[in-house]
């Protein structure tokens, strides 16, 4: 994992509204269910300990204004109308990727959950 010491996600179990969690990402796959599967969420970014002080002094994520770092670039594509439209627009926008700046199929893609996608460069 690059840069270790951004190690604390946000992480939410059983639905997205339990969000603001602070965890560690490498103790993430023990805190995941396994007797029965349920809903989960990480955040893409991720932060240093003083996102984790942060959080605990202040009961909530809400306000952060402090140092995060991700692995991806993250675009997101939405349509709150049609997702139809979203999912074509991430097929062309996949599409242009791979012809003009050969960035193969090997980068995340994540349906939003309601009107879109995510795709990480």
């Amino acid at each position: 994992m690059l840069f270790e010491e951004y190690k604390w996600v946000e992480f939410a179990n059983g639905s997205v509204q339990n969000r603001g969690n602070i965890v560690d990402l490498t103790k993430l796959e023990g805190l995941l269910p396994k007797e029965k599967p349920s809903e989960c969420y990480k955040g893409f970014y991720r932060y240093n300990s003083d996102f984790l002080e942060y959080a605990k002094k202040n009961h909530s994520v809400s306000g952060w204004n402090g140092e995060a770092y991700t692995d991806y670039l993250w675009i997101d594509i939405d349509d709150p109308g049609d997702l139809n439209k979203s999912l074509e627009r991430a097929r062309i926008l996949l599409n242009r990727l791979r012809m003009e700046y050969s960035i193969n199929d090997d980068i995340p893609i994540f349906f939003s959950g309601s009107k879109g996608f995510h795709v990480g460069i």
